[in-house]
């Protein structure tokens, strides 16, 4: 029998999941909503395989599977979420995570990619997949948006660690309208958080 912790903190998909998943013959020895407990379990049992979730309101999902496998190398981690960002599936593949399943997978390809993953092979469902092909016969400049002069004059602030009310001063302006530049550049990022898209800037040479 497959034993495995999950990490989401939607309480229902959580449930959801490990009710499919006893289905097929699979046992939750742990489910949480919090890492800090899913990694103080961890320390005292070790299932075969973690699938966790990404955002979290105090905690990165990949720092959490990173950690994982840095402590616990035997245990399996596959990536279950809502992003399908190519940001997160690269970053999943650099930390060389067993597998990565958008929350719109079906059940029959969740099950047999948790097996596949048991059996010593990667696994990445086929929404993710496609993500990965895709960047794969793009040139990286294709992936990287078009920004405006004040566009990558916000971001670069904003990678100095200013706060929108420091930018504001320093180009004189409104706190809105930075705000308003924040926002237009994590959609064109297609990125959450602040701290994601200024990495990602700064690992592409964009500012």
């Amino acid at each position: 029998m497959i034993k495995y912790f999950i990490a989401d903190d939607h309480n229902l998909f959580r449930q959801g999941i490990i009710l499919l998943l006893s289905k097929q013959g699979f046992e939750c020895r742990g489910e949480f909503n919090k890492p800090q407990e899913l990694l103080s379990r961890l320390a005292i049992e070790q299932p075969d395989i973690v699938l966790c979730d990404i955002t979290f309101p105090d905690y990165d999902g990949m720092e959490l599977a990173e950690t994982i496998k840095k402590n616990y190398p035997n245990v399996k981690v596959a990536i279950l979420s809502t992003h399908k960002e190519y940001f997160y599936v690269s970053r999943a593949v650099e930390l060389q995570l067993e597998g990565y399943f958008h929350k719109d997978v079906d059940l029959p390809e969740l099950v047999r990619g948790i097996q596949k993953i048991l059996k010593g092979d990667k696994f990445y469902c086929s929404i993710t997949s496609q993500i990965v092909m895709q960047n794969i016969l793009n040139t990286s400049k294709k992936q990287i948006p078009t920004l405006t002069a004040k566009e990558k004059e916000v971001l670069k602030l904003l990678s100095e660690g200013n706060s929108s009310r420091k930018i504001s001063e320093i180009l004189k302006t409104s706190v809105r309208t930075i705000d308003n530049h924040r926002a237009a550049l994590l959609k064109k990022f297609q990125l959450r958080k602040t701290t994601e898209m200024v990495k990602f800037a700064i690992e592409n040479n964009i500012i």
